[in-house]
């Protein structure tokens, strides 16, 4: 349920700088802490590691509705963020 966790699996020191990949997830979500993955908290994520994998270019080629569909496709039901 933490940035940290989530990259030291997945993107392993051995393949990556690990420290450099969770510092810039953590700065583009703001915080180490995922908590309640809601719809929009899964795009941020989504976007932050779409940005360190593929570099700034990536925005010409997924775009929000891209993001949601592919959390569609997956079948997992997240709660939408309530504004309040």
């Amino acid at each position: 349920n933490t940035v940290i966790a989530l990259i030291s699996e997945f993107a392993p020191a051995f393949e990556n700088n690990t420290t450099a990949y969770i510092n810039s997830v953590i700065k583009s979500i703001g915080s180490d802490l995922i908590g309640e993955l809601t719809q929009e908290k899964m795009i941020a994520l989504c976007k932050a590691i779409v940005l360190v994998e593929n570099g700034s270019g990536y925005t010409k080629y997924i775009d929000n509705k891209d993001y949601q569909d592919a959390i569609d496709i997956l079948g997992i039901p997240l709660k939408k963020k309530v504004i309040q």
